[in-house]
């Protein structure tokens, strides 16, 4: 099975894989999920302070700050799965930083300017994709939009 995640989308595919491998009770005794990419993931913490999408009120926000109990109660085994993790810089909410906190394969949009969605509709055929070097993790390549990245990582 292969998965993609927008966001907390993200998270929960992380969590859900994680605790399956790690055999946690009310999780399914094998996930096989062989490949996962994430669009904005906020691995490391989404900026909200101030954000009009999140306040202190919605659980979910609280959850996704840096150091949010859900963050920090995530585990790292995820199995034998693969992880593609992309970010942009110009992402208000989440950083390239964050998003590629976790994962094998990780790649940060310098260009185009992406905000925290629209690389995922991006159909054009060619832009750069910079790896964040403050991570670490494989160079996913020269010249990807958001499309063929993931179709490239699921072959």
């Amino acid at each position: 099975m292969n998965l993609v995640g927008h966001s907390m989308g993200g998270l929960v595919i992380r969590d859900a894989v994680s605790k399956s491998a790690a055999g946690w009770s009310g999780y399914p005794p094998a996930l096989k999920v062989s490949r996962v990419v994430t669009f904005s993931t906020p691995y490391d913490g989404a900026r909200l302070d101030g954000s009009q999408f999140c306040s202190d009120l919605l659980y979910q926000c609280v959850q996704m700050r840096s150091k949010g109990p859900y963050l920090l109660g995530l585990p790292n085994n995820v199995g034998t799965a693969t992880w593609l993790a992309l970010g942009s810089n110009s992402d208000p909410l989440v950083s390239c930083r964050s998003a590629l906190t976790f994962g094998q394969r990780k790649a940060c949009w310098d260009k185009p300017d992406y905000d925290h969605q629209n690389a995922m509709w991006d159909t054009a055929t060619s832009f750069s994709a910079l790896l964040d070097p403050n991570v670490g993790g494989t160079y996913v390549g020269s010249y990807w939009h958001g499309v063929r990245a993931v179709e490239e990582h699921f072959r």
